[in-house]
């Protein structure tokens, strides 16, 4: 009967340490999981709103660089003109190490590169033909993505302001390069989840624009199942966001949420490592279960103390019954007056 019970109550106590484990896990689970889809949208709206104030930024001084009155007097076809334009060229390359552009460039009404931050082949003198040359020859200040230049091999950033002469009217135009990498340098190496998880930034078609400098060359790239999340997303409001959505990539389990900036229209991505954004609940679950399984064997061990205490005394009583039986003798038990 003793062996019975201590059966019956170690098997409750390792079942009571499964359930207290299972239930541990599954609710430090979900709460890990919550708490990792807050912190991704929340790193998602900083993002946005980072990159939405950086275009902004680009773009008035862009507009600073179309007010220097050297630039107009660089445009004009003359003796003073060309002597300005030495002096021009010096305020492009000042404006670029200060400025955050990657480059910088000025061009006639024609179309024709009077001056550039930068060597150009003779193909690339006239910009003529570009949507953004002619809008700002409209008097319209143009942002565009290209997203491989001919300049830099990679996807850039070009903010474009008109140039007017002293009459008011447009005499050309300014036009700033910023390498997408660059752009987003400080914005997306600051995003951190866990081991593996970040920020990175593609294109309205799904181009990969800009990445984390720490991550690898093969982290963050779009595969197939993205974009379609993506052209899924295509017809949704910008700047609205998803919530967090898990998807097997590199045979990995990611945690992926993303909107679309409205300022720019690019796609802002958040991954993150599915296993390290859970890895404190496996913890904790593990620390509970080793708890659970002392407890048990401390329970085991006692049980078993009592079991042989007990085994020890109906020994005692089984010797001393029989001796009280079997003895030839009278026996007479008193009890003393207290």
């Amino acid at each position: 009967m003793p062996e019975r019970f201590i059966a019956t109550a170690l098997t409750a106590v390792f079942i009571g340490v499964l359930v207290i484990s299972g239930v541990a896990y599954r609710y430090t689970r979900g709460a890990a999981e919550e708490m990792a889809g807050a912190q991704m949208v929340q790193a998602l709206e900083l993002l946005d709103r980072d990159v939405s104030g950086r275009v902004r930024d680009i773009a008035r001084r862009t507009v600073l660089v179309s007010q220097e009155e050297v630039l107009q007097l660089a445009l004009e076809n003359s003796y003073l003109g060309r002597s300005a334009r030495v002096s021009a060229q010096r305020r492009l390359d000042a404006f670029v190490q200060v400025g955050g552009f990657s480059h910088l460039l000025l061009a006639d009404r024609a179309g024709m590169v009077v001056l550039s931050t930068l060597p150009l082949d003779g193909d690339r003198m006239n910009i003529s033909g570009r949507d953004t040359f002619r809008s700002a020859m409209q008097g319209v200040s143009t942002l565009e993505l290209v997203e491989k230049s001919r300049l830099t091999g990679g996807a850039v950033l070009v903010t474009a302001e008109p140039v007017r002469g002293s009459d008011g009217e447009v005499a050309g135009i300014v036009a700033a390069i910023t390498a997408m990498d660059v752009f987003a340098r400080d914005i997306l190496d600051s995003v951190h989840l866990g081991a593996a998880g970040g920020a990175y930034i593609l294109s309205g078609t799904g181009r990969l624009l800009a990445r984390p400098a720490w991550a690898g060359p093969e982290d963050f790239s779009p595969d197939a199942r993205l974009l379609e999340m993506l052209r899924a997303f295509d017809g949704a409001v910008p700047g609205a966001n998803l919530t967090p959505q898990a998807v097997q990539r590199a045979e990995r389990q990611r945690l992926i949420t993303f909107r679309r900036n409205a300022a720019t229209d690019w796609f802002l991505v958040v991954e993150a490592d599915e296993g390290d954004i859970l890895a404190p609940a496996r913890r904790l679950a593990a620390a509970s279960g080793g708890i659970s399984l002392v407890t048990l064997a401390c329970v085991a061990l006692a049980l078993g103390a009592l079991q042989r205490a007990m085994a020890r005394l109906r020994r005692s009583e089984d010797r001393f019954s029989s001796l009280f039986r079997l003895s030839p003798d009278s026996v007479l038990l008193v009890a003393p007056e207290s």
